[in-house]
């Protein structure tokens, strides 16, 4: 008993523990999938426990550079597309004044304008 707590009930989504993050088999490893980042900082409980630990980095990931990214179907995308491809999202992701005032889920405020924002500049791949 901490705090006056005597029961605890835990809640998930999935049939999985972790939330967004999660772990999954990769050859002869595993790979760690969701949460690469951060997204606001009003009102956000990922935020507000992260940040005092000096977790979190301002700005865009400069890890991004040491990624590999593939299609669906396996192939490397050409840099120019990917480029702008990242450019978008992280475009979405400092729109700090529209995000507050959308009141669903980030997941979908970013896929939404992720959409739109793409056919604004013409991105569209083949694959």
């Amino acid at each position: 008993m901490e705090n006056g707590i005597l029961d605890v009930r835990i809640l998930e989504a999935e049939e999985r523990i972790g939330g967004r993050t999660h772990s999954v088999p990769f050859g002869d490893d595993v790979v760690d999938l969701g949460a690469q980042w951060v997204s606001g900082s009003v009102g956000n409980v990922v935020y507000e426990m992260a940040n005092p630990l000096g977790l979190l980095e301002e700005g865009r990931p400069s890890a991004i550079a040491n990624m590999l990214f593939l299609l669906a179907n396996g192939t490397v995308p050409d840099q120019n597309f990917l480029g702008r491809l990242v450019n978008i999202s992280f475009a979405i992701m400092e729109e700090q004044d529209a995000m507050a005032n959308y009141t669903g889920p980030f997941g979908q405020y970013f896929l939404d304008r992720y959409a739109k924002m793409c056919q604004k500049v013409s991105v569209h791949y083949d694959a």
